[in-house]
C-alpha cells in the first residue's frame, strides 16, 4: 500500500464515524467561522523496516516492506449546551469525552475487522491531550490523540517500481523502462561475483 493509498482508506473510514463535523487533512482553511465541529487530521513520518519479505513468482519479484506512521488526531469542538434551572444556558468542554468515544471506535471490534481487509493495523499512542486551554478564535474546546499505523509498503518489480498502470510519478520518477525490468534481463557476465574455494 502506498501511503496516499493509506491516507484515503483512514479519511474515508473516520469520516464515517463523525457524520455531524467537518474532517479535513492538516488545519482549517475555512475563513467563516465554524458551525459544525472540527477535526484535523496530520500524519507523521514513515518509519519503513530495514529488512523486506522477498516474493519471487516467475521472476517477478515483490517485497512487502513493514512500514508504521503516527497518525494525529485533534478534535475542536463548540462543546455541548447545557440549561440550568432558571433557564440559563452554558457550554460545557465535550471535547476530552468525545474524543474518549472516538477512541473507542476506533478499537472497536468493528474498527478491526475493517483493518484486516485493508491490512493494516490502527492502535492508541499515548493517552488523549485534553487541549482547550490553547485558544482559539472559532472553538473553545479541543482534544488531541495520536494513533500509530502499521502497513505493509509495496515494491515490486526488479527496480522496486513496477505496479499495473504504471505511470511516472508526479514529482518526475521513473521510467518505463526501469519499471518493466525483470530478473533475467540482468546479464551474468556484467556481474562481478567472487568465489571462494573450500579447503
Amino acid at each position: 500500500m502506498r501511503i496516499d493509498e493509506l491516507r484515503d482508506v483512514l479519511f474515508e473510514f473516520i469520516q464515517g464515524y463523525f457524520a455531524g463535523a467537518d474532517v479535513a487533512w492538516g488545519p482549517r482553511q475555512n475563513a467563516t467561522k465554524p458551525i459544525n465541529p472540527f477535526l484535523s487530521l496530520t500524519m507523521g513520518k514513515v518509519h519503513r523496516s530495514q529488512h523486506s519479505l522477498l516474493e519471487i513468482t516467475n521472476e517477478a519479484s515483490r517485497s512487502l516492506i513493514p512500514c508504521t506512521v503516527i497518525l494525529s488526531t485533534e478534535l475542536f469542538t463548540h462543546g455541548r449546551e447545557v440549561v440550568d434551572e432558571e433557564g440559563d444556558s452554558y457550554f460545557e468542554d465535550t471535547a476530552e469525552a468525545d474524543m474518549m468515544d472516538f477512541v473507542n471506535f476506533m478499537t472497536s471490534d468493528y474498527a478491526d475487522d475493517h483493518y484486516e481487509r485493508l491490512n493494516i493495523n490502527v492502535r492508541p499512542e499515548g493517552d488523549i491531550l485534553p487541549t482547550s486551554a490553547v485558544r482559539d478564535q472559532d472553538y473553545e474546546y479541543r482534544a488531541k490523540q495520536e494513533f500509530l499505523v502499521s502497513f505493509m509498503g509495496e515494491a515490486e518489480g526488479y527496480a522496486g517500481i513496477s505496479r499495473p498502470n504504471w505511470k511516472q510519478t508526479a514529482s518526475g520518477g521513473g521510467t518505463e523502462e526501469l519499471a518493466n525490468l525483470q530478473i533475467n534481463d540482468v546479464d551474468p557476465l556484467t556481474l562481478d561475483i567472487e568465489q571462494t574455494q573450500e579447503e
